[in-house]
């Protein structure tokens, strides 16, 4: 992916484990090209890239940019997106049940110190259960 940035504020997310990448604009103008495609974002504005297809939406920034800020928001989006999200803000492995991966969660969650805090809310909040084992943390159906 080749970004142009014209004095811009944005989020790239792309990883090596992901097939899908991500640039979301919160201010400015950006140019993407990917191939021979291209698209110019503007505010308020995700393009996505999966291993078929492009596509730019019209997105709440804050979903994407809130991690900055100490806290993470969400809207109808799969548990397994959001564990994934504190796995890589806590840099500790988090394992999801494929029963409850597409359960679609909104809300906020601070991000406290420790993980242990965060799990114990998304406990509180949803239906499930966790555990640790050896480095890793095990979500499953309550």
């Amino acid at each position: 992916m080749l970004i142009n940035v014209v004095g811009t504020q944005f989020n790239v997310t792309a990883y090596d484990e992901d097939t899908d990448y991500s640039v979301v604009l919160v201010e400015g103008c950006v140019d993407v090209s990917i191939d021979k495609e291209k698209a110019r974002l503007l505010p308020n504005q995700m393009l996505s890239v999966s291993t078929d297809r492009i596509f730019v939406k019209k997105i709440d920034v804050n979903n994407y940019i809130s991690w900055k800020e100490g806290y993470l928001q969400f809207t109808s989006e799969p548990l397994s997106n959001i564990l994934k999200r504190l796995s890589r803000y806590y840099d500790t492995p988090i394992d999801c049940d494929q029963n409850i991966a597409q359960l679609k969660c909104n809300g906020k969650l601070v991000l406290f110190d420790n993980i242990e805090d965060v799990m114990k809310t998304i406990y509180n909040t949803i239906p499930i259960k966790y555990s640790h084992e050896a480095d890793r943390i095990l979500v499953q159906k309550k």
